[in-house]
């Protein structure tokens, strides 16, 4: 009974588990395509202004 009981708890949690990565690898992504879209707007007048940097 006891082998069972923490096989079942290892399966709900690798479930659980997976949820939140799914999660948070969706959040992740938009985080940084959000992060690269900010450094486009931030970084194309510097580098026209200064060509060196």
């Amino acid at each position: 009974m006891r082998s069972a009981t923490v096989a079942l708890r290892i399966g709900s949690i690798s479930e659980d588990l997976y949820e939140n990565t799914k999660l948070s690898g969706i959040t992740l992504i938009s985080a940084r395509r959000a992060d690269s879209a900010r450094h486009r707007v931030r970084f194309v007048p510097q580098s026209r202004a200064f060509p060196c940097n």
